[in-house]
């Protein structure tokens, strides 16, 4: 199998994409709310008739010197559609490339699907919650596929913490329909430096099977080039097992009117 080759008219389309991003033209100016590039989702919901992409490459490393696992994915692509109030419809898909050199074995091509939704239960502006739900539906290529249905669910909290600290975070049951499945937290805390740029710390984790935990830690930025583009970048490690990663990315909304949907929390 060729590694980078099988995977080149994806990788045309991810920057054609990543173009049309820059020049397309949006009917309004609210800026961008997106759950790229934290592990914790976004604890608010689109505004109604707002259509949201959001998309990046991301490489890590996992496990132990010897039994290595390289995976770059690129794109990984979360697409995000509101057409009724307080519930917006997701998709999830992913080009993985995954490299093991203990055995030289190299595989590349599409994850499992993921569709589902994020319903809004609060929001004002002194904090937010929302669940949300995806169905795992088995549509990957070959080994790369689970080649069962799954689900994943979360609930999700936000609220400001200061004028310019906000906190987020996340309590959640993956079922990847073998196994016990996982329980998985997030918790990220954000400063807003100004209007455009934001930073964030965020420990997170899994309890894998109800019998092992790994905590993490991932830290990056934000930085919005325009009300409607979103720039991102972070990295993270594991504290108590081996893995190391980087991801970056852009997000895009069209939106057809001015509506408020922002990171930014006020008192």
């Amino acid at each position: 199998m060729k590694f980078y080759n099988k995977s080149q008219p994806i990788n045309y389309a991810f920057w054609a994409i990543i173009g049309l991003l820059f020049s397309a033209q949006v009917f309004g100016q609210s800026p961008i709310d997106t759950d790229r590039p934290t592990q914790s989702e976004s604890a608010i919901v689109l505004p109604k008739n707002i259509f949201q992409v959001e998309s990046g490459l991301s490489v890590s490393y996992l496990g132990e010197a010897n039994q290595r696992i390289r995976e770059i994915s690129m794109p990984n692509v979360l697409m995000r559609l509101n057409v009724v109030k307080g519930i917006e419809l997701r998709l999830i898909t992913n080009h993985l490339q995954q490299y093991r050199p203990s055995n030289d074995q190299e595989r590349a091509g599409i994850t499992d699907w993921q569709v589902g939704s994020k319903i809004q239960l609060f929001s004002s502006p002194k904090a937010h919650m929302a669940l949300s739900t995806h169905v795992i539906l088995p549509t990957g290529s070959g080994r790369l596929s689970n080649g069962q249905f799954g689900s994943l669910s979360r609930l999700l909290f936000a609220h400001p913490i200061g004028a310019k600290q906000s906190i987020s975070y996340n309590i959640g049951y993956n079922n990847y329909g073998i196994g016990s499945g996982d329980l998985i937290y997030t918790l990220a805390l954000a400063h807003q430096v100004n209007d455009n740029f934001m930073v964030f710390v965020e420990p997170y984790g899994d309890w894998q099977e109800f019998s092992i935990a790994d905590v993490s830690l991932n830290a990056g930025f934000l930085y919005r080039i325009k009300n409607h583009l979103q720039w991102d970048f972070s990295l993270g490690t594991g504290l108590n097992h081996t893995l190391n990663f980087f991801s970056t990315g852009f997000s895009w909304m069209l939106s057809p009117s001015d509506r408020e949907s922002s990171r930014t929390y006020s008192e």
